[in-house]
């Protein structure tokens, strides 16, 4: 049954692309399971751009027991990590001990008005140690960072916190001090026993932005799961962990060490369905036009079929990356068309019309990602264009991409940029494509041809063929 009132269109509200800017998206998120498993002791979530990590934070965020510390990492005082590192580990974790001291003050300061009154008095006199020990300028740094960007109040350190503009010279790096370390263990214990009488967890989201294409970026990026891992390790805090990272899959996996499988276990992986994707839409149906469990779609979208005979939901769904937020602003897009139109429901030429809005947006989503590591993006633009049909070969991207004022030792590099992005696949010999979104162990070269995805067709002004 469906609801055919042309206010039902009217009462449909996709929410926002970006899920950190949706004020709505607890009402109706879909946790496709990831959400229950990070809520029992895993530390490390790992997922695409656009996959989800920003809402399932926000769940996480909501529905932990005790008291959570939620550091966004936006303008973090990343100097201050390069100028301390710990010489006693392999070099992937040489900034794990920065780490582990930032996530720790956070959880004591944030943890603090619920502690007995003797693990506070503990933890001030060592706060104060460390504010003026031998490496107090970078974690002074840290400190300040805490106690004015994130706003976390640093119980009785005084000036320790008072830096104004202070920053870091990475040029002064040197390994921890021994004092250091045994004031962070000293502090970590007052914590293991904090956390038996109300746990703390602290949630660690941005740390995409340390990178900046060099190896001692992973390293820092690494440094952060590895002090989440120890964390965990040593609190044994019931519940969630005492901290996880929110990581994209990519960069984890450009970080290489031995052990690395120690971490897999613990590790939750975002990945979605179209079953998945599709039920995104339907819940937000659900929840803001009030319908019925199951009928979102066929009520707010066209029955009519689209070309090559497919429904509408399939029409968006090939369309999309495997990622929440490549339909829902496909959906929001149609959605903007069908009111224009003054229809009661999204129709197939409001579908159309929406697509070439969305193809823009997806390339815009390319630009977004993979700008910082080329050198030229509009020389990366004009040679996808000048492959003129969707399916190509390696040799054709390669003359392509030369003709068009990409390097030429540059030209597989960004290929294999494209490729990790989901803007090109693999062409199989059954004409079908596979991507590096639905399947990590893709290798560009399987087939020799490659195919662009479908969501950039209308941009690029590529033949489906």
């Amino acid at each position: 049954m469906t609801d055919s009132s042309p206010k039902a269109l009217d009462r449909v509200n996709f929410g926002r692309i970006d899920a950190e800017k949706d004020q709505n998206i607890l009402d109706y998120f879909v946790s496709v399971g990831a959400a229950g498993k990070t809520l029992t002791g895993k530390y490390l979530v790992l997922g695409r751009k656009g996959s989800g990590k920003s809402a399932l934070f926000r769940y996480v965020a909501s529905n932990t027991k005790g008291t959570v510390v939620e550091l966004d990492l936006k303008d973090y005082v990343f100097t201050a990590h390069k100028a301390l590192r710990d010489d006693a580990v392999v070099d992937a974790f040489k900034y794990a001990e920065s780490w582990r001291f930032a996530f720790i003050i956070a959880m004591f300061s944030e943890g603090y008005s619920s502690m007995p009154l003797r693990l506070r008095w503990r933890g001030r006199r060592l706060m104060r140690k460390l504010g003026a020990g031998p490496d107090k300028a970078p974690l002074r740094a840290i400190f300040g960072w805490l106690a004015r960007v994130r706003e976390i109040k640093l119980p009785s350190i005084g000036g320790a916190v008072d830096l104004g503009g202070y920053s870091v010279d990475p040029k002064t790096a040197k390994p921890f001090e021994a004092t250091t370390r045994q004031l962070i263990d000293q502090l970590q214990e007052i914590l293991v026993k904090a956390v038996k009488i109300s746990p703390i967890t602290v949630l660690v989201d941005r740390l995409d932005d340390a990178w900046d294409g060099s190896e001692d970026s992973l390293k820092l990026i690494g440094g952060a799961a590895r002090a989440a891992r120890q964390l965990a390790d040593d609190l044994q805090q019931d519940g969630t962990a005492p901290a996880i990272v929110f990581l994209r899959t990519d960069l984890w996996e450009r970080i290489g060490f031995n052990d690395k499988n120690k971490f897999t276990q613990d590790t939750v992986t975002l990945d979605w369905n179209n079953n998945d994707l599709a039920q995104v839409i339907e819940e937000r149906i659900r929840k803001t036009a009030g319908l019925h469990e199951g009928i979102g779609w066929e009520t707010i979208f066209t029955p009519e079929k689209m070309r090559q005979g497919t429904s509408a939901q399939n029409y968006l769904l090939k369309r999309v990356m495997g990622r929440p937020r490549d339909i829902v602003a496909f959906a929001i897009f149609a959605l903007e068309v069908a009111t224009a139109n003054g229809h009661s429901r999204i129709e197939k030429e409001d579908i159309y019309t929406a697509e070439a809005r969305y193809s823009e947006h997806i390339l815009d989503e390319l630009r977004d990602e993979i700008s910082e590591h080329v050198e030229d993006m509009e020389a990366v633009v004009n040679s996808l264009k000048a492959l003129e049909r969707r399916k190509t070969s390696l040799d054709a991207w390669d003359e392509a991409a030369i003709r068009h004022g990409i390097n030429r030792s540059s030209v597989t590099k960004v290929r294999d940029l494209l490729f990790e992005a989901s803007a090109l696949g693999v062409l199989r010999a059954n004409q079908k494509t596979a991507y590096r979104f639905n399947d990590r162990s893709l290798k560009i070269e399987e087939t020799g041809n490659l195919s662009v995805h479908p969501a950039l067709l209308k941009e690029l002004g590529l033949l489906d063929a």
